[in-house]
C-alpha cells in the first residue's frame, strides 16, 4: 500500500510542480521526486510517515535541496511556524509545504540569475521573502 500510495502522491506532485522521478535507489521505497528547483523528497517516505505518524530511522520523510539552496530552505521552513501533528503528517500538509518551498526556491533562483546578470557579481544575493507573490490571501 505504501508503494502504491507513494507512487500516486509523487506523481501528483510531479505533475503539479514539474520535475522527474529519481529511480536510482535499490528499491522503490528509495525512489525520490526531484523538482525543477532541486528540491527532492521520498513520496513513499511521506506516505509511510503519514500512516505511522512517525519518522523513524527506516522512514525517509525528509525534504532536501542542493547544498547552496539549503539555507533558503531552512529559513523558509522556520518561518512557516508551528503546525498541528495532524497537519504535519497529512499528505495535504506535505503538498502545501512542498508548493511553498518550491515557490521560495524559484524566487531565490530567479534572484541569483538576476544578480549574475548584473555587473556587481561580487555582491552576495539579497534575502528573498518566502511570502507568495501576488494573489489574494
Amino acid at each position: 500500500m505504501i508503494l502504491t500510495a507513494g507512487a500516486y502522491f509523487g506523481e501528483v506532485v510531479r505533475r503539479r510542480l514539474g520535475g522527474r522521478w529519481d529511480m536510482t535507489g535499490e528499491t522503490e521505497a528509495q525512489w525520490r521526486v526531484v523538482l525543477p528547483t532541486g528540491l527532492h523528497f521520498s513520496p513513499m517516505g511521506f506516505v509511510a510517515s503519514a500512516i505511522t505518524r512517525t519518522e523513524g530511522d527506516d522512514i525517509d520523510a525528509s525534504i532536501d535541496a542542493p547544498q547552496r539552496m539549503r539555507p533558503y530552505l531552512q529559513q523558509a521552513l522556520q518561518r512557516m511556524g508551528e503546525v498541528s501533528e495532524e497537519d504535519y503528517y497529512s499528505l495535504c500538509g506535505r503538498l502545501d509545504t512542498l508548493e511553498h518551498l518550491h515557490e521560495v526556491l524559484v524566487a531565490v533562483a530567479a534572484q541569483m540569475m538576476g544578480n549574475a546578470a548584473d555587473a556587481d557579481d561580487d555582491a552576495p544575493p539579497e534575502p528573498v521573502s518566502d511570502e507568495p507573490s501576488g494573489g489574494v490571501n
